[in-house]
């Protein structure tokens, strides 16, 4: 089997060579039709494969009245086809084209209608509301169709069930600006699986489940209006662009409005084999897959090529400026419009956003410590001209004119030419030592590798890396000159409202104003699911973005490779048990109606027959009638229409069924041991090495067993604390800045992770700067330079981070409920709060970190292009002077003095309501503990296969996302919860649902379909999957050696037991009859605590029209 890299003069050359002569061995294949497929063969992901298909759907799709419908079609191509999805489609077929009928003569009558439904009112994001007696007529029919539909032949989430027994991982999809992928991570052998359902997904789709799914998709977008500043990030990005589409955000009306004919008119135009790219990364071999596709894609037939994008963005007329009030910020932004992925800038461009982004970046050396708390800059890769964003967080609001004036000196000197050579090589040895580490896992490679297929050609991923090494200063000059001209950008400033009403009064007092820290949001840590570069705030760590990614709101950096899909939401779907004479409207209008500029005209006006009609056809359902636009999606004469061929069966030389295929047999997944990996350290210290010589990379985490619970009560913050100032420590007898610049000129970059019982600080080096970063590691923890000064900055930001915890209503959520679970005083229920982190003193830092950077609360894991035996003197060496100090001895936490099954709320102005459920349960990991985790993963934790995620989105649309979580601690009671968020007026009825579903399964059980499904899922997915990486193996072995137990895996499902041969075997022995038994036993709607965050007069109103006031799990259920 070929290896993933070919590094030329590999042997000899420095990995800085090498890794800007990266080259990823390809594979690459086109069928007859046009679709293309590439293949990376990796050996170092043992029996697993990373598969993506990309669709080249982009920007020229939409049009304004189907803005955001890409995204929104993305989710209805999970519903299912002919073949997957339905009991018995024979019998369906007639009821699915009723319901595509009817649902085409509602919109015609609404379109002969238009004058009706014209929009007279300024402020309002939504049309207007319109009846006639034809049109409820029509309504009655569709809803009718629809129910029936569902109620006897819809299979929920069929693709999610399938794969799931195959042992799929990563199921999920995303949509960007100029693609749309599915992807999972799957056994190797077990690759057909993904063959067949993504042939059935794209062959022959079916819309059920039509307007819940539609609800999930503006639950979504509305999420992002949770936060105060997601107005401004939408107004910068509109003002962005003039003319093209990158600056349309997905506006609520053409959401709601949203027809099943305008996805069919994308499906059509889009979803053609010229237009797909399948990439396969992983322990698999490229002639298989070449087989496998010509086998489920070959019949495909080619139609026409897409439209392309016709407009071109006008040259600016000048400098555009928003100022917008808010609670939020302060905040200074410039966008300026760069060229499209491919220019001759686009390396240029890349390299600038690096040197501007982060702690040591140019742009917070400019501020200094005074102007700001934190600065980045991102270059959107993408298809078409897109843009480069400027990002500083500003100390205070009069700080906003410096620090744009700041900036402006600071581009000003980079186009002359004033940069220093060594910032820019720096910047481009970061740049390339973490690109290349995003190709380590095979799922981040492969989306990498197509996304960049999708918007310009799969091989620009072995060019970049040589590109940014030819950069320097004058290109950097030249971009700096061309780009960023006052005329051609956009300039926002986002004033806190709160900050400036302190401000004038201090102006009016004529007293010093000290300015009050914006904090940091999110908390300033990556976790598992997000392995981005330390970023002091929510700016972009690395200045590249996923190409062809999703601009704005949307985008994540390239540094995390794996893009999630576009967050989820949703709310009641009509019912035809409901009035019938409305129209099937969403719910997108409640988060938004408590702002009276946003409310409706008011209730949807009586039938006025005749008032706004012309003439109307008689309404008639002709089975077999062709429908024209799905027909006919090139919109032809009459006399040219011809029926698009649709395949009726699946092909003879495929299975009929995917429980026709036959899988080729694979040896049993062997989970890693510590004993082939465990090197002896001084003072007891665990250390793990795993050696990987697939890239030129080292990687080293250093883990602190320091929990949260070691805080003393008053001086809740303290560990957070320790954690940023051992950040800005010198090591040894370097300073903090030799340090880092030490660092820099290694290629050194870090990232810190952090979960409740331990600390994580993550380390990326080049292979050739291995042994002076293990060095530079044991300097660092034996002899940390802790700085009273660098104390005080410290503390600043912390607070900082207190006081504006509520700008985000998640963490609201979390107090309110422990606080109600657990009671005030509890441990679990004390969070940071300015004032405990005033009381954190230095002493009590530097007696912390003394007491915890000791052997046996310390562990390192090593991984990557390591020479043979060398690792274990490196690390005898740079940890010889650490004292093996003591073994952790907590006290165990109290039992919870709170009395259960109360409801809770807080009211806040949000877009969405928020929940939070559940009870303080088993203390430490319990006797029947993969018993308990099975149950838990059927119920609640196996994302979108899940009971609760089914019910509450899928068939009800009342969320998009379902979260549960039971994460063990060891010395006190774990809390098992449930979370989601939801329209205001639905949200009392997901609560309601909630609590009925979890009494169901308790009293019902479960089927022994989903509980082996559920096995499999474990032992041949989720296991395995863990560890992916050289590193990852490496880490997680460390857990368990230093910790006693595996890191908790969020959110996808519950995985904190199995990860050796004898908790899989526990998990293989788990009977049907134990879950359930469990099940009775755990289970206790009536004393789940509810916690409700949001806006309670629209959750109040709403719960009374759909099932009554807001109210228990024990008061609902009568207990």
């Amino acid at each position: 089997m070929a290896s993933i890299l070919l590094l030329f003069a590999a042997a000899a050359s420095p990995p800085e060579a090498r890794a800007q002569e990266f080259h990823l061995e390809v594979q690459e294949r086109f069928l007859d039709n046009g679709l293309q497929v590439l293949v990376v063969e990796r050996e170092n992901h043992p029996g697993r494969v990373g598969a993506r298909i990309f669709y080249r759907s982009d920007i020229a799709g939409e049009r304004p009245g189907t803005v955001g419908l890409t995204h929104m079609l993305e989710h209805h191509l999970f519903k299912g086809s002919h073949f997957l999805g339905t009991t018995d489609w024979e019998a369906e077929r007639e009821v699915a084209e009723r319901v595509e009928r009817t649902a085409r003569a509602m919109e015609d009558e609404k379109n002969r209608l238009a004058n009706c439904f014209r929009q007279r009112e300024v402020f309002s994001e939504y049309e207007r509301a319109c009846r006639t007696d034809r049109l409820d007529a029509l309504t009655a029919a569709y809803l009718e169709a629809r129910d029936e539909q569902e109620a006897r032949f819809t299979v929920t989430q069929p693709d999610r069930t399938a794969y799931m027994a195959a042992g799929a991982t990563g199921l999920t999809a995303s949509t960007g600006r100029d693609w749309m992928k599915y992807h999972a991570d799957l056994p190797a052998n077990r690759l057909e699986a993904f063959m067949w359902i993504e042939r059935s997904r794209v062959d022959n789709p079916v819309f059920r489940e039509f307007d819940p799914e539609k609800e999930v998709v503006i639950e979504q977008i509305r999420r992002a209006f949770n936060r105060a500043d997601a107005a401004f990030n939408r107004a910068m990005r509109s003002m962005t662009y003039e003319a093209n589409p990158y600056g349309w955000a997905h506006w609520f009306s053409d959401l709601e409005g949203a027809t099943r004919e305008d996805h069919w008119e994308i499906y059509h135009k889009y979803f053609t084999p010229q237009n797909t790219v399948i990439v396969v990364v992983g322990d698999i071999d490229a002639q298989d897959v070449f087989e496998l596709t010509e086998r489920y894609w070959g019949d495909w037939p080619p139609m026409r090529h897409s439209p392309r994008l016709r407009t071109v963005e006008p040259v600016s007329a000048g400098e555009r400026r928003l100022t917008v009030r808010a609670e939020a910020g302060p905040l200074f932004q410039m966008n300026a419009q760069v060229p499209a992925v491919g220019h001759e800038d686009e390396a240029a461009l890349n390299v600038l956003a690096e040197l501007l982004t982060g702690r040591d970046g140019l742009l917070m050396r400019r501020m200094g410590g005074e102007l700001a708390d934190a600065a980045a800059a991102s270059h959107w890769v993408a298809k078409y001209p897109s843009h480069f964003t400027l990002t500083v967080q500003a100390r205070g609001n009069q700080h906003l004119p410096r620090v744009e004036s700041e900036v402006d000196a600071l581009l000003g000197e980079i186009a002359q030419g004033a940069l220093d050579p060594v910032d820019v090589e720096g910047a481009v040895r970061t740049l390339t030592f973490r690109y290349v580490s995003g190709f380590e896992d095979a799922g981040d490679a492969a989306v990498t590798l197509g996304s960049f297929a999708a918007i310009h050609r799969w091989d620009h991923v072995n060019e970049l890396p040589r590109m940014w090494a030819a950069v320097g200063v004058e290109d950097l000059a030249r971009v700096s000159r061309r780009y960023f001209q006052r005329d051609a950008r956009v300039v926002g400033h986002l004033i806190r409202e709160s900050l400036q009403a302190n401000e004038d009064q201090a102006d009016a007092n004529g007293m010093a104003h000290e300015p009050e820290l914006p904090s940091p949001d999110p908390d300033p840590v990556t976790t598992e699911a997000s392995r981005t570069a330390y970023s002091p705030f929510s700016l972009p760590s690395s200045g590249l973005l996923l190409p062809g990614g999703a601009v704005g709101e949307f985008s994540q950096p390239l540094s995390e490779w794996a893009a999630g899909s576009v967050g989820e939401t949703r709310s009641t779907r009509p019912s035809s048990s409901s009035d019938s004479s409305s129209t099937p409207r969403s719910s997108a209008r409640g988060g938004a109606d408590e702002d009276p500029r946003f409310r409706p005209l008011g209730p949807d006006p009586e039938p006025v027959p005749g008032r706004w009609e012309m003439a109307a056809p008689q309404f008639e359902l002709r089975p077999g009638e062709p429908i024209p636009i799905a027909e006919n999606p090139w919109y032809a004469p009459p006399w040219m229409a011809y029926r698009r061929a649709m395949m009726e069966a699946v092909s003879t030389t495929r299975p009929q069924t995917l429980q026709d295929i036959r899988y080729p047999e694979a040896p049993p997944f062997t989970p890693p041991s510590p004993r082939e990996y465990a090197v002896p350290a001084p003072g007891g210290m665990t250390a793990m090495v795993v050696p990987d010589r697939s890239l030129p990379l080292v990687r080293a985490s250093v883990m602190l067993d320091l929990s949260r619970w070691d805080e003393p009560a008053g001086k809740e913050g303290l560990r957070e604390m320790a954690q940023e100032l051992l950040l800005e420590a010198g090591a040894g007898t370097l300073t903090l800045e030799a340090r880092r610049a030490r660092m820099d000129a290694l290629g050194i970059s870090s990232s810190v992770s952090v979960q409740e019982h331990r600390l994580r600080f993550d380390y990326l080096a080049p292979s050739d700067a291995g042994e002076e970063l293990v060095e530079l590691l044991g300097t660092w923890i034996t002899s940390p330079q802790l700085d009273e000064d660098a104390f005080a900055r410290v503390r600043a930001r912390v607070e900082a981070r207190a006081r504006r915890a509520d700008d985000d209503p998640s963490p609201s959520l979390d107090r309110l409920f422990d606080a109600t679970a657990f009671g005030g005083d509890h441990p679990v229920a004390r969070h940071p709060t300015p004032s405990s982190i005033g009381a954190v003193t230095f002493q009590d830092v530097v007696d912390l970190l003394e007491e915890a950077l000791t052997g046996r609360r310390l562990g390192l894991a090593l991984s990557g292009d390591l020479p043979p035996d060398l690792p274990r003197s490196w690390i005898q060496t740079a940890f010889s002077d650490l004292s093996q100090g003591e073994t952790p001895r907590r006290s165990a936490l109290p039992e919870p003095d709170a009395p259960t099954g109360r409801l809770v709320t807080a009211d806040r102005e949000t877009a969405q309501g928020f929940v939070k459920m559940g009870y303080p349960g088993f203390r430490g990991m319990p006797g029947d503990h993969a018993a308990f985790e099975l149950m838990h993963y059927i119920l609640v934790g196996a994302g979108q296969g899940g009971h609760l995620f089914q019910l509450l989105r899928t068939k009800l649309g009342l969320t998009a996302a379902v979260w549960g979580e039971a994460e063990p601690r060891e010395n006190g009671p774990t809390t098992w919860e449930i979370r989601f968020a939801g329209n205001p007026p639905t949200l009392a009825e997901a609560v309601r649902q909630t609590c009925q579903a979890v009494d169901q399964v308790r009293q019902e059980g479960l089927t022994p379909e989903e509980f082996e499904r559920a096995k499999v899922a474990y032992l041949e997915g989720h296991v395995p999957s863990v560890y992916r990486t050289p590193h990852r193996v490496a880490q997680r072995l460390v857990e368990r050696e230093l910790l006693g137990r595996y890191d908790y895996i969020r959110t996808n499902y519950l995985n904190y037991y199995a990860g050796d041969e004898r908790q899989m075997a526990a998990v293989q022995g788990v009977s049907l009859d134990q879950v359930n038994r469990l099940a009775r036993e755990y289970l206790r709607p009536e004393d789940m605590t509810i916690a409700v965050v949001g806006p309670l007069d629209a959750i109040q109103a709403g719960s009374e029209a759909y099932s009554g006031e807001l109210v228990t799990c024990g008061e609902l259920l009568g207990r």
